[in-house]
């Protein structure tokens, strides 16, 4: 079953914890907060579903009925466009005076799509460790528990870098690499480096 797997992923962020061995995995932000039992937002939802965030943003941003229409008259009925969540009829029709709540209803349906998987994943972590004491720490620390800072150590990465002899640290070209990947490129970028 499906679920066995999520919930040996569980274990193993529990291993990690515990042992201190890290996993080298990058989960969206609503992995760590749902362990740690804080309020999921839209932007965690941005990182697995970003085209329906951005439809949503999009409605979010209608300040008054005139807004409404101008949407309408250029995307179409909202309903074609997002699916309505189970919660709201299906014979319901988006004005702008439901328009908040098809909004917040939908923000929940997309947060439950993911609850069976994540329960998986916690059910296995609480095999592992008592998940009282996740409340203890913010979501970031509980994913720095499990992975370690996700921030590259520039400095601890020339230290330890070997040159052939024909190089050294004070070459320009080398010197020229290192201000790049220390101050130009993003904390992403570095990491598609380092796999690279």
């Amino acid at each position: 079953h499906y679920l066995q797997m999520y919930q040996f992923v569980g274990k193993l962020f529990g291993l990690a914890m515990r042992t201190g061995t890290l996993m080298s995995i990058n989960l969206p932000s609503l992995v760590w907060k749902y362990l740690s039992q804080e309020t999921i937002t839209l932007y965690d939802i941005k990182q697995i579903d970003l085209l329906t965030v951005k439809a949503i943003e999009q409605l979010q941003a209608i300040k008054n009925i005139q807004e409404f229409d101008q949407y309408i008259d250029q995307y179409g009925n909202i309903e074609n466009q997002l699916t309505l969540p189970d919660t709201m009829s299906k014979d319901t029709m988006i004005d702008y005076n439901n328009l908040n709540h098809f909004i917040h209803m939908k923000t929940q349906a997309i947060i439950k799509e993911y609850d069976l998987i994540l329960e998986a994943i916690k059910e296995g972590l609480s095999q592992v460790i008592p998940l009282a004491i996740l409340s203890l720490f913010t979501w970031q620390q509980v994913e720095q528990m499990v992975c370690g800072v996700q921030v590259m150590d520039i400095q601890m990465l020339m230290r330890h870098t070997k040159y052939d002899r024909t190089l050294s640290l004070h070459d320009p070209h080398i010197q020229y690499f290192w201000h790049v990947l220390q101050y130009r490129l993003s904390e992403s970028e570095r990491a598609q480096f380092l796999r690279f």
